[in-house]
């Protein structure tokens, strides 16, 4: 019996939709889609429908997912991170440690990846998250090599459901919407990091433990010199803060610190630094004539925001990357 999801190298660059009113159909694509389990149906098939929208990166996907019928399932542990997000109806949740009753709006955790759960529910819309343990292996923080373990399956605060709901918005608005981004990896593979750091900070969990700050010494200008020679060398590429704390030969921590003290910003924000310079050497180069444009070139570096690259571009450049472009 699987345990985990299946996933394909190619995944699809838009959404992909699903509909049936037949139960048995919506029994095999759930199944399929998410993990095995059983089901004990609880209501009337009578008119029956579920409808399934996805978008799948490969990295992490976003769905929506709804389902008229009053049913239970008995899942197989997922493998991997699932949230929700209750839009419409009534659900319950059940493991060993106890029933979840949630309410419209209520955002949780499915249960942590590597146990088994029930869930009931009735006439339902469903917001539904994936997010795949490679992204946590790649966060560069100081845990999550190991499966994380929930301690509750609420958000810590309406705070940190807040900015879990504006990274996702984030992700549909800005990523998800753009095909040309999404098959990027260097972007997708950013922004499955961001959208598990985020779930980890929102839903209490044992890989959410504040390492030990560095040390000053620890954060040497050689430090700098490694992390920042890396950086340069792999922009292109999907350069995690756990890559350039590799190479670099310190950990994290002590990165980010280096940064902060001898530069005052983060090895994130040099990277992007990194980036624009690269994109703005492309726009300078490129020719209109030849096909080339403004949204090829900023994907290609890593920017998945129109408006968000031309506030950049323009207050390090003083111009719109268009009029670099055709300049």
């Amino acid at each position: 019996m699987t345990t985990t999801r299946p996933t394909s190298p190619d995944p699809p660059p838009g959404p992909t939709e699903f509909a049936t009113g037949d139960p048995e159909r919506a029994h095999a694509f759930l199944r399929t889609t998410y993990v095995d389990h059983t089901i004990r149906i609880r209501g009337s098939q009578d008119g029956f429908l579920m409808r399934h929208t996805q978008y799948d990166t490969g990295e992490f996907a976003v769905g929506t997912l709804e389902h008229t019928m009053a049913i239970e399932h008995h899942v197989e542990p997922l493998g991997y991170l699932l949230v929700g997000r209750l839009l419409e109806g009534r659900l319950e949740r059940e493991t060993a440690d106890g029933a979840l009753r949630l309410s419209q709006d209520d955002m949780f955790v499915f249960a942590s990846p590597d146990e088994p759960y029930v869930v009931r529910w009735e006439d339902v819309k469903l917001q539904l998250i994936r997010v795949n343990l490679g992204a946590l292996v790649r966060l560069g923080e100081a845990a999550p090599a190991s499966t994380p373990r929930f301690t509750d399956l609420r958000p810590l605060s309406p705070d940190r459901a807040r900015q879990l709901t504006g990274t996702l918005n984030w992700l549909t608005d800005d990523l998800l919407a753009n095909p040309e981004a999404v098959a990027q990896p260097l972007i997708v593979g950013a922004a499955a990091r961001i959208l598990a750091g985020t779930v980890l900070r929102t839903f209490p969990n044992g890989a959410a433990a504040e390492p030990v700050a560095p040390h000053d010494s620890d954060a040497r200008p050689a430090v700098l010199r490694r992390a920042m020679a890396f950086i340069e060398a792999n922009a292109e590429t999907d350069v995690s803060l756990g890559d350039v704390a590799a190479a670099a030969r310190v950990t994290p921590r002590t990165v980010q610190h280096a940064f902060r003290r001898h530069l005052e910003t983060t090895p994130g924000a040099y990277l992007r630094r990194v980036r624009l310079d690269r994109a703005h050497r492309d726009l300078v180069a490129a020719d209109p004539g030849r096909g080339d444009t403004v949204n090829a070139i900023m994907v290609r570096w890593g920017f998945a925001n129109p408006g968000r690259f031309a506030t950049a571009y323009r207050a390090t450049y003083g111009q719109s990357p268009r009029d670099t472009l055709t300049a």
